[in-house]
């Protein structure tokens, strides 16, 4: 007998295999400082409290200052630095707001010129034109796929040289007549001559309640 948990298993995006995480000083120095701050911040505290209860004052008021001046430079370097996988989750989602919004211009500005969809329910990629002309026809207003709204359930990013990323999303579409449809979706983006990324393949790699609904995109 099939669950309700496995119904609902069912529905959902199968989930592709990860991509690569990026290095674990990159993670957390430059794209979520936080956890680092608040470690250096409780051992500030602790050595604070230490230094007090031994009677020296001035050490832990050096202690203190020292903490202070270093979880500030953390922020500092985080916040001052964008690395490659933040731009490409910025563009993905600018990407995705486009296509949500039937915003033919804004998908126009973030594709490749040789850019495909490739997807499990067709036998042939779609090239740039077609892209362009389905998010016209599908999502603009009166279209035949318009959204309510939409959302970034799952972001993976990995760089695989200085002009080429992959990038694996978890997205929810919310069609105006219709239930939501999750699905994994994957971006396979290089830099042009200006050091712009763009989307050369999109691949539609599962979607929710549809057997069998992974396809394999493009290599770049």
């Amino acid at each position: 007998m099939l669950t309700l948990s496995q119904g609902f298993a069912a529905l959902d995006a199968v989930a592709p295999t990860p991509l690569p995480g990026p290095p674990l000083w990159e993670r957390y120095l430059l794209e979520n400082p936080w956890p680092l701050v608040l470690l250096l911040g409780a051992a500030v505290v602790v050595g604070v409290f230490v230094l007090s209860r031994l009677g020296k004052p001035r050490k832990a008021r050096w202690i203190a200052g020292a903490g202070i001046l270093l979880m500030a430079l953390v922020a500092a370097l985080a916040w001052g630095i964008e690395t490659q996988r933040e731009q490409l989750e910025a563009d993905t989602r600018a990407l995705i707001r486009a296509v949500a919004a039937g915003d033919v211009g804004g998908v126009d500005g973030l594709l490749a010129v040789d850019a495909v969809l490739l997807t499990p329910f067709a036998s042939r990629p779609f090239s740039r034109s077609e892209i362009l002309s389905r998010v016209g026809s599908e999502f603009a207003p009166g279209g035949a796929y318009r959204l309510r709204g939409c959302a970034l359930l799952a972001f993976q990013a990995h760089i695989a040289d200085d002009a080429a990323g992959q990038v694996q999303v978890k997205v929810r579409a919310d069609p105006e007549n219709g239930p939501p449809t999750p699905a994994w979706v994957r971006l396979d983006w290089e830099q042009d001559a200006a050091g712009r990324w763009r989307a050369g393949g999109i691949s539609v790699l599962s979607v929710g309640g549809v057997a069998g609904g992974m396809g394999r995109g493009p290599v770049p």
